[in-house]
C-alpha cells in the first residue's frame, strides 16, 4: 500500500515537472558506466546479486527468492523498499509477490526489506516472486522513486 502511494505521488510530481521543460540528462546515467553486471545502482543506493533459488511458496506455487547485498550510501537511514521501485518480471509482466516462509517458522524470507540501513552500512535482503514458468528467464528492474533513473539485470532461472 505505502509503495502504490508512493508511486502515486511521485508520479504527480514528476507529471509537474514535466510542464516546467529542462534539460536531457543521461537518464542511463549509472547503466553506461557499470562495470560489475550483478550490481544494481540507483543514485545513493546499491543492490549486489548475491544468488536465487527455486521454491515452493505457501500455496504450493513455485516460487523465485532473490538475495540481494543492500548497501545504503546515503545520508539518511532506509529500507531497500524505501531506496528502490523494484520488480521482478517474466516474460514482460510483473511477478505478483510470494510469500516464503523461513523453514519451520512463520517468518517470510523477505522480512528484511523493510528493514532502516544506516548510511554507508549494508543488509542481506530477499526478494520474491510467484513465477509464472520454470522456462523463462526473471528480469529484476530497479529505479527510483521519480523512476528517471533505472538499472536492471537478468537471472537465468533455466539452467
Amino acid at each position: 500500500m505505502k509503495k502504490i502511494v508512493m508511486l502515486m505521488l511521485s508520479l504527480m510530481l514528476m507529471f509537474s515537472f514535466t510542464a516546467c521543460g529542462g534539460g536531457g540528462g543521461d537518464s542511463e546515467g549509472t547503466k553506461s558506466a557499470k562495470s560489475d553486471p550483478n550490481v544494481m545502482q540507483i543514485g545513493d543506493y546499491k543492490a549486489e546479486f548475491k544468488g536465487y533459488e527455486i521454491v515452493k511458496d505457501s500455496d504450493e506455487d513455485d516460487a523465485i527468492v532473490v538475495t540481494w547485498k543492500y548497501t545504503n550510501n546515503a545520508e539518511e537511514a532506509k529500507s531497500f523498499t524505501w531506496a528502490f521501485d523494484y520488480a521482478l518480471t517474466q516474460d514482460g509482466e510483473k511477478l505478483e509477490n510470494s510469500t516464503v516462509f523461513v523453514k519451520d517458522t512463520y517468518d517470510a524470507v523477505d522480512d528484511a526489506k523493510g528493514t532502516d540501513v544506516e548510511p554507508g552500512k549494508s543488509l542481506e535482503v530477499k526478494t520474491t516472486g510467484k513465477l509464472r514458468n520454470l522456462k523463462s528467464p526473471v528480469k529484476a528492474e530497479f529505479a527510483n522513486l521519480a523512476g528517471d533513473e533505472t538499472d536492471s539485470m537478468e537471472i537465468d532461472i533455466t539452467k
